[in-house]
């Protein structure tokens, strides 16, 4: 929320409650670290979380998770999953997914490349069934012949170009809170310090207006020269 200096990552779980809430304000993640605080600081207050039965806390995985996972399947309405190439490759890589990190778990042995860290780094890799499925998917996604309505990229792109227009102008909700990078921080050496950058939302939202502008003044000098 407030910039960081060291490497992240990304869980498959906040990308999913992104898509489903539509919400990337990173006042969400203030407002979250401050309920955490508070819970810290007054026993009661985790108390009442430690209280919650264990089969609520299942049930609520259940459902957060089923969502997440929906979200990740919906991702291919676009395709044509009438065809037999995109029901070959969603079915093998799921199973893949499953049942390929489960051989490995139980024939470590099998894979032995006379390397302990190459050893190590296969094994993560083919024990992590997303990896495994998700590389799979995307080897076979884009070498088995397919045309580009098939793979629905068509659609993707077409939603893309019609979000863009509206997409610039909402940028601003990912700026950093408290205006810092607007009123705050706004020399242009803050941009090199990972706590205190410049607002790069609000800024490639003008970059992306100025760019269009020059693209539609292009254009139009093209067909002046032509008439």
């Amino acid at each position: 929320a407030w910039g960081t200096g060291n490497g992240t990552t990304s869980y498959s779980e906040n990308v999913g409650a992104l898509g489903i809430t539509r919400v990337g304000s990173r006042m969400v993640i203030v407002a979250g670290g401050l309920v955490l605080l508070v819970t810290g600081m007054f026993g009661k207050i985790g108390a009442v979380f430690a209280s919650i039965p264990t089969p609520i806390i299942g049930g609520m995985f259940l459902v957060m998770f089923g969502i997440i996972t929906a979200v990740g399947v919906s991702n291919l309405q676009y395709t044509d999953m009438n065809s037999s190439r995109n029901i070959f490759i969603f079915g093998f890589s799921i199973f893949a997914g499953l049942t390929i990190p489960h051989w490995v778990e139980n024939n470590t042995d099998k894979l032995k490349t006379g390397t302990v860290q190459l050893d190590q780094v296969i094994q993560v890799l083919l024990t992590t069934g997303m990896f495994v499925g998700g590389f799979l998917g995307f080897l076979l996604d884009n070498t088995i012949p397919g045309s580009q309505e098939e793979r629905g990229l068509l659609a993707w792109r077409k939603d893309y170009n019609e979000e863009s227009d509206g997409a610039a102008n909402n940028l601003h909700i990912y700026d950093l809170p408290f205006g810092i990078g607007s009123k705050f921080c706004v020399a242009n050496w803050f941009k090199y310090l990972p706590t205190c950058p410049k607002q790069l939302a609000t800024r490639g939202a003008k970059e992306q207006k100025s760019n269009k502008a020059d693209f539609e003044r292009n254009c139009d000098n093209d067909i002046n020269t032509k008439v």
